[in-house]
């Protein structure tokens, strides 16, 4: 479980536009993403969701800390990630209290998904599945590589994710855990390889 190594020597892919995913919270946790809707900022020329992910000081300044905002903001691994929880709203949610738990896809991942579904994410009418997209990426409070076990797990979009633990490996859906247990004050961050795409 521990891959830091493996994780820090893979290629990194540098998008233009900033996505990412997630994993587990506390049952408050869920409730307040599911009634977060904030008024994201859009400019009228704007064509993509991207286009406004724009970093407020009070957010950046959280990249000094050690919160799980902190972590993806300072982790050039999730460059992606960071920027469409800003659009969606999230990164907000995701510096309070929590706790929560969340499997990150790495840049690498998002630039991996299939080019037609990437650009139709970052649609600014494609907000609300991107965001449920995030979500599938949440499960409440705080669960550790060694506490993780094969089965079920609900996420904050409400759809359970399969979690399966091998003897080598850690998958969650069709993605592999390669890098475990990032503590923040308010959670932990499990690092995947691959986008969870919800189920039809």
């Amino acid at each position: 479980m521990k891959n830091r190594d493996r994780a820090k020597n893979l290629p990194k892919t540098v998008l233009s536009v900033g996505m990412g995913m997630l994993l587990s919270l506390s049952a408050g946790s869920v409730a307040a993403i599911a009634a977060t809707s904030p008024q994201l900022e859009r400019s009228q020329t704007s064509e993509s969701a991207t286009e406004t992910a724009q970093f407020p000081s009070d957010i950046l300044n959280e990249a000094v800390g050690k919160g799980i905002v902190g972590i993806i903001l300072s982790d050039d691994r999730f460059t992606t990630l960071a920027t469409i929880l800003r659009v969606t709203g999230l990164l907000e949610v995701l510096q309070q209290e929590g706790p929560f738990t969340i499997f990150a896809p790495t840049d690498e991942a998002f630039a991996n998904l299939p080019e037609t579904v990437l650009e139709n994410l970052m649609k600014a009418e494609s907000l609300e599945e991107l965001t449920n997209l995030l979500k599938y990426h949440v499960v409440p409070g705080i669960v550790t590589s060694e506490e993780l076990q094969s089965g079920e797990v609900m996420t904050a979009e409400g759809t359970p994710v399969n979690v399966d633990v091998g003897s080598d490996a850690v998958m969650v859906q069709d993605a592999t855990v390669i890098d475990s247990d990032i503590k923040a004050e308010n959670g932990v961050i499990h690092v995947i390889d691959k986008v969870m795409v919800l189920p039809d």
